[in-house]
Order: C-alpha cells, then sequence, then structure tokens
C-alpha cells in the first residue's frame, strides 16, 4: 500500500472590490429629462469641418494590356 501526502487546497481568495468613487448630486443629469446642450466649459465644441478630398484614380501599371 503506498501512501500518498495530498497537500490541502487553499480556499479561493475574495476580490477586493474598488472604492467608489464620490459623486458630486450636481454632476449626476438624469438623462431621459436633460434637454439641451452640453456645457461648453466642460466640453468645448471641437470643429467637424468636413474637407472634400479630390481622389485621383491611379493607373495601376499591371492592368494596362
Amino acid at each position: 500500500m503506498t501512501a500518498f501526502n495530498f497537500k490541502k487546497s487553499k480556499p479561493a481568495k475574495k476580490k477586493r472590490s474598488m472604492p467608489q468613487k464620490k459623486v458630486n448630486a450636481k454632476d449626476l443629469i438624469d438623462p431621459v429629462l436633460y434637454v439641451g446642450g452640453l456645457d461648453p466649459e466642460k466640453y468645448p465644441n471641437l470643429a467637424q469641418d468636413k474637407e472634400e478630398k479630390v481622389e485621383e484614380e491611379i493607373e495601376n501599371p499591371l492592368n494596362k494590356r
């Protein structure tokens, strides 16, 4: 008869939860009731100009016959 030395397994460690950040009540906005634009100081507008680029067709020398 052979004797086996089995080690007892350790219980799984619990994951630590990260502490939640404190949020001011004025920073919370109900998205359903919110009507209007964003605060311009907090979210500045970025220029969204549409530039028309003219693309030239490049002739592939392998396509010539």
